[in-house]
């Protein structure tokens, strides 16, 4: 939650804090401890959102975002991880596979040993 876009939004808007306050139903000391300590009960939050006229996740947005970039690099990893899984797999199938090759090549070779002393 980012408290202090009240500042940003009421200025740009034109409105003083003191309004936004009295707007909100608070005591403008109230709302300055709410910007500094980032904090307010959801009640209040909507109250000073609807005061500025604005959506209430507009404070939150921030939060959204270090979410996204959380899960996105959980995600990475995972995909790193069944990536790497997934090349150890066909590292075993391939080297199971040229086995299976070498060995019948190891037969024909005798076939074809066997096929020439007769």
């Amino acid at each position: 939650m980012n408290l202090t876009k009240i500042k940003s939004i009421a200025a740009t808007k034109r409105i003083t804090l003191k309004q936004v306050a009295v707007d909100a139903g608070i005591t403008p000391t109230r709302l300055s401890r709410i910007i500094k300590l980032n904090t307010t009960s959801p009640r209040v939050l909507e109250r000073i959102a609807r005061a500025l006229d604005v959506p209430v996740t507009v404070f939150h947005e921030e939060d959204v975002e270090e979410e996204t970039k959380e899960v996105a690099a959980v995600t990475n990893d995972q995909n790193q991880a069944i990536y790497q899984s997934n090349l150890e797999l066909e590292n075993r199938i391939l080297k199971e596979h040229l086995r299976r090759i070498e060995a019948i090549n190891e037969r024909l070779l005798k076939i074809i040993e066997n096929g020439d002393k007769k």
